[in-house]
């Protein structure tokens, strides 16, 4: 499957080295790292970083999706790539016979430079996460014979206007909270992740914000508050076209008593 097509920019060379990042330990025991520009570390260290990218976006995704052939991925913003490598790391432990064409804008060019000695936790050490991270730096794109990972230095909102209708399955929404990024949680972006959304696609967010949940209604969206039935993490939303269900979740329509 050929990537959605997208428009040149000028901004899409991957930016030199800057300082190392500063890592924080999570939770879980896996590493997250803290961003001075938004003041804010890319995932939470309560719930822990593997787990909140698993438990709130990738079993989510794919319990919604498991079906298709081949899964379009939008993994906004890329980051630390936890999203990402966690969707190849599900599909690998579950032995999924599914293709992954996964998407990914990055406004910070020195980030990828900065992961390819990151401490990733121990579920992902079967990936070929060197080979993949060196890719996406000095190419911005990795592929194998069921991979395709594009990560494109832009901003998230320019990207998701080049995308073509409908040609997404899953929206990862993952960007930094609200109140430090609210450019990439407005009822304008919302409208344009719906566009972009196929009818029986699913985002997954963090975020458990009643004023983006009313953002997103306004554009057209289900929206689900969402809660792990084990309890590992506390609870997200998801949201869709369409009704949704979920295994080993439980899903409340947003607005409803």
């Amino acid at each position: 499957m050929n990537p959605p097509h997208l428009r040149s920019s000028d901004d899409d060379t991957l930016g030199e080295h800057t300082p190392s990042l500063e890592l924080k330990t999570s939770a879980d025991g896996s590493f997250s790292a803290y961003n001075a520009v938004f003041d804010e570390c890319y995932h939470s260290l309560k719930d822990g970083a593997l787990q909140e990218s698993l438990y709130k976006h990738i079993i989510p995704a794919f319990s919604a999706c498991e079906n298709l052939e081949n899964m379009r991925i939008l993994d906004i913003c890329f980051g630390l790539g936890y999203n990402t490598l966690a969707s190849l790391y599900y599909r690998q432990i579950h032995i999924l016979p599914m293709n992954l064409h996964i998407y990914s804008p990055e406004l910070d060019g020195s980030l990828l430079t900065n992961l390819i000695d990151f401490p990733y936790p121990e579920e992902f050490s079967h990936l070929p996460l060197r080979e993949i991270v060196c890719a996406l730096r000095d190419r911005g794109i990795y592929e194998d014979a069921h991979t395709h990972i594009e990560v494109r230095l832009i901003d998230a909102r320019e990207y998701v206007r080049q995308l073509p209708t409908e040609s997404i399955d899953v929206v990862y929404q993952d960007a930094f909270s609200p109140k430090k990024n609210p450019e990439l949680w407005s009822e304008e972006y919302f409208a344009q992740l719906y566009r972009i959304l196929a009818p029986n696609g699913i985002l997954t967010t963090y975020s458990q914000s009643a004023a983006i949940r009313k953002n997103a209604l306004a554009c057209g969206f289900v929206v689900y508050d969402c809660v792990h039935n084990e309890g590992l993490v506390r609870g997200g939303s998801v949201m869709s076209k369409h009704e949704l269900a979920l295994p080993h979740y439980r899903l409340k329509r947003y607005g409803t008593p």
